[in-house]
C-alpha cells in the first residue's frame, strides 16, 4: 500500500524536479545560451524505475513478512523487542557493586545499536554513501586547475586563426589566416606582445634502415594503427617506398618553452641555430612511448621538402583515379634530433596523422613566401584596460568574416567555470538526495526504536531511571550513527577518491587531484544537530504519558 502511492508521487516528482532542473544547470553554460532545452520524457525509464521499487518493497516485505505470519496471536500480543542474550566477559563479572550501579548513558546507547544490526547498518550505510558522494564531488570541483586549463587551451591573452584551428565543432580543413584580421589585430591599441605559430606541407623525414626497423618492431607488436585509411601509407613506409610523413611547426622564440620535454633536453639558444629538430610521439594505436620512437635524441636525420625546383605529380590507377600524391626534387637538410617533446593543445591544428609523428624546427628555417608555407595562428598580449575595445574590434570582423575567429583567455576562463560549477551543481544535488534518504532512514529507525520500546522505557523508569538519563541516552545512541557513519565516511571517502580520482591525473590535462575535507565539515554539524532533534522529540512525544500508562498499554 505505501508503494502504490509513493511510487507514482516518486515518479511524477523526480521528472518535475529534472524538467525544472536540466535547463536551469545547462543554462549556466556559455555553449548552451539560448538554446531551447527540453526534457524528453521515455516510458522506459518510468517502467524501469516502477518496476526496480516495487521488487525492492517485495524483498524488503518478504522475508518480515514471513516471520510475522509464523508468530501466533498471542505470542505476538505478549511481544516485547529485546537484545537476545549476552556473554557476560569475566571482567564485567568482576566489578565491584559501586560500578555496576553506575549509570553509563554512553554504553548503553552503543548496547541498544546491536539490537538491530541490520537496521543500523542501513541507516549507517545511507549517511555514509552522501558524505563519500560529497567528498567525491568536491573533490573532484578542487581538482580542476584552472591555470592548467588556461595554458593547454591558449597562448597570450587572445589567439587568432581560421575557425577550422579555432573552432574544435568546425569541419573546415582551411588553416589559413586572413592578412586583414592580422592587420587589423596589429593596429588595435594595447599590444603588448605577439608570437606567431607557422606550418609545413610537403616535408618528410627519412627512413633510415634502423629506423625503417624500429617501425617494423612497432607494427608487429600492434602499437601501429592499420585502419581503412592507414594501412596503404604503412605498408609503402615499411617498404621503403614512402618517407616518414608529418606536420612540421615553426614557432615564436618565446613559445618554445611551452613545449613539454618528454626525452632529451631542449636548449632554445642551441636549437635556434638552425641544426637541431624536435619530434613528437608516434600516434598509433595509441600515442607510442617516447623511448620506442624510431629516432632518438642524438640521431641524425635528414628533412626533405619541397623547394622552388620541386614537382607535385598525381599517381593515378588503371581507371584514372588518384590513388597517391608524390613529391619530386626536393630539398634535403640533415638536422640532428634534439628532443622527444609533446606539443600543447593550443600549439597546433588540432588534427594528427596515424603513424607519423609531427616536427617542430625554428623559425628560421621557414620560407614565409613559400607556398606549402602558412601562419596558422597568432597570439597576442593585450594591457587589461585594453582587452574589451581589442576583442569587440576581432569580434565585429569575425561577424563579417565567418572563416576567421579567435579565443580568449577570458572567455576560456568563463567555459572553465561554467564546466565546474555544472559538475559542482549534478553532484552536489545528487548527494542531498542521498543525505535525504539518509536522513529520512534515520529519523525513521530512530522514531521506530522508542516507539517500539516504549515499555521497556517505562520499566527502566520505573525502577529509578530518570527522564534526563532516558533522554541522554537516546541523544548518545543517535550521535552513535552520526559518529560511525563519520568514521566510516573518512575511511571510504578517503580511499575511494583517491582511487577514483587520482587516476584522472593522467585523463584530464588541467585535473591535479587534491583532497578535500571540507564535505566532513560542512555536513557533521547538521548530521548531529538532526541526530540530537529527533530523539528528543521521539521521547517527548511518548513522554506525554505516564509510566503506569505506558506499562499497562504492553500488558
Amino acid at each position: 500500500m505505501l508503494s502504490i502511492a509513493g511510487i507514482p508521487i516518486g515518479l511524477l516528482g523526480g521528472f518535475g524536479v529534472g524538467k525544472l532542473l536540466l535547463p536551469f544547470m545547462l543554462g549556466m553554460a556559455d555553449v548552451y545560451a539560448g538554446m531551447d532545452i527540453s526534457l524528453k520524457c521515455n516510458p522506459w525509464i518510468f517502467l524501469f524505475g516502477a518496476g526496480f521499487s516495487a521488487f525492492t518493497v517485495y524483498l524488503s516485505s518478504r522475508k518480515p513478512g514471513k516471520i510475522a505470519g509464523s508468530v501466533s496471536p498471542i505470542e505476538a500480543v505478549r511481544y516485547v523487542e529485546s537484545g537476545g542474550k549476552k556473554k557476560i566477559s569475566e571482567r564485567k563479572k568482576k566489578k565491584t557493586q559501586k560500578d555496576r550501579g553506575r549509570f553509563h548513558a554512553f554504553s548503553m546507547a552503543l548496547s541498544n545499536l546491536g539490537r538491530n544490526r541490520r537496521t543500523s547498518a542501513v541507516v549507517i550505510s545511507a549517511i555514509s554513501l552522501s558524505m563519500i558522494l560529497l567528498t567525491l564531488v568536491m573533490t573532484a570541483v578542487g581538482s580542476f586547475r584552472l591555470d592548467d586549463y588556461l595554458g593547454d587551451r591558449i597562448v597570450g591573452d587572445f589567439m587568432l586563426g581560421n575557425i577550422g584551428v579555432m573552432s574544435p565543432a568546425s569541419r573546415s580543413g582551411d588553416t589559413e589566416i586572413a592578412p586583414a584580421f592580422l592587420s587589423l589585430a596589429d593596429q588595435q591599441e594595447g599590444v603588448e606582445g605577439k608570437t606567431e605559430m607557422w606550418i609545413r606541407h610537403g616535408s618528410f623525414l627519412r627512413l633510415d634502415q634502423e629506423a625503417a626497423a624500429q617501425l617494423k618492431e612497432l607494427d608487429e607488436q600492434g602499437k601501429l594503427r592499420r585502419t581503412a585509411y592507414s594501412v596503404d601509407e604503412l605498408e609503402k613506409m615499411l617498404r621503403g617506398e614512402k618517407d616518414f610523413n608529418g606536420r612540421f611547426y615553426a614557432y615564436s622564440e618565446e613559445l618554445l618553452s611551452n613545449l613539454e620535454v618528454l626525452e632529451g633536453t631542449l636548449d632554445i639558444d642551441r636549437f635556434m641555430s638552425g641544426d637541431y629538430i624536435l619530434l613528437t610521439q608516434i600516434l598509433g594505436e595509441e600515442m607510442v612511448p617516447a623511448e620506442e620512437h624510431i629516432y632518438h635524441p642524438g640521431d641524425s636525420v635528414t628533412v626533405l621538402s619541397c623547394g622552388e625546383d620541386s614537382v607535385l605529380r598525381e599517381v593515378r590507377d588503371a581507371s584514372g583515379e588518384v590513388i597517391d600524391i608524390v613529391y619530386e626534387d626536393l630539398v634535403e637538410k640533415e638536422y640532428e634530433v634534439m628532443a622527444i617533446v609533446q606539443i600543447p593543445y593550443s600549439m597546433d591544428i588540432h588534427r594528427h596523422g596515424a603513424n607519423v609523428c609531427d616536427v617542430v624546427v625554428p623559425l628560421s628555417e621557414f620560407d614565409k613566401e613559400d607556398a606549402h608555407t602558412g601562419l596558422f595562428a597568432a597570439a597576442y598580449q593585450v594591457a587589461e584596460e585594453k582587452r574589451a575595445a581589442f576583442e569587440a574590434a576581432l569580434q565585429a570582423y569575425a561577424e563579417k568574416d565567418p572563416e576567421m575567429w579567435y579565443v580568449s583567455k577570458a572567455s576560456l576562463q568563463k567555459e572553465f567555470d561554467d564546466m565546474v560549477r555544472i559538475v559542482a551543481v549534478i553532484g552536489i544535488a545528487l548527494a542531498a538526495v542521498i543525505a535525504l534518504i539518509g536522513i529520512l532512514n534515520f529519523i525513521n529507525a530512530m522514531i521506530t526504536e522508542v516507539i517500539s520500546r516504549k515499555r521497556e522505557f517505562a520499566m527502566l523508569q520505573s525502577i529509578g531511571m530518570t527522564s534526563g538519563q532516558l533522554r541522554k541516552t537516546l541523544v548518545f545512541e543517535g550521535l552513535s550513527y552520526v559518529i560511525i557513519s563519520g568514521a566510516v565516511s573518512v575511511v571510504l571517502g578517503s580511499f575511494f577518491s583517491w582511487g577514483i580520482l587520482n587516476a584522472l591525473n593522467h585523463v584530464i590535462l588541467f585535473f591535479e587531484y587534491r583532497f578535500q575535507i571540507l564535505p566532513f565539515v560542512i555536513i557533521l554539524p547538521v548530521l548531529m544537530l538532526v541526530s540530537v532533534l529527533v530523539p528528543m522529540f521521539a521521547f517527548r512525544c511518548i513522554g506525554k504519558r505516564s509510566i503506569v500508562e505506558r506499562l499497562r498499554e504492553g500488558e
